[in-house]
């Protein structure tokens, strides 16, 4: 599945992942390739892929925005906080 992460100043991450963890406004949630389409909002909080390789990426995001449709999902926060 694709994934690209945006801020408003530049795209942070953009390739291909085998899943995605994600803060909802309401809690923790993941996606998986093949996921219903949805647009939801996001809290302040760690996001954590896994990408084609197997390694494991941590961004913290302070809120923002998931658009997930088609095996795409797009993510558009305000601003990153520190890379674990």
């Amino acid at each position: 599945m694709k994934l690209r992460i945006m801020t408003p100043m530049k795209v942070v991450f953009e390739g291909e992942v085998r899943e995605i963890y994600l803060p909802g406004s309401i809690g923790e949630f993941g996606v998986l390739p093949d996921h219903a389409e949805m647009i939801t909002a996001l809290g302040t909080g760690i996001c954590r892929f896994t990408k084609q390789d197997g390694n494991l990426e941590t961004l913290t995001l302070n809120q923002g925005v998931c658009h997930v449709f088609n095996n795409e999902v797009k993510v558009l926060t305000e601003s990153l906080g520190a890379h674990f």
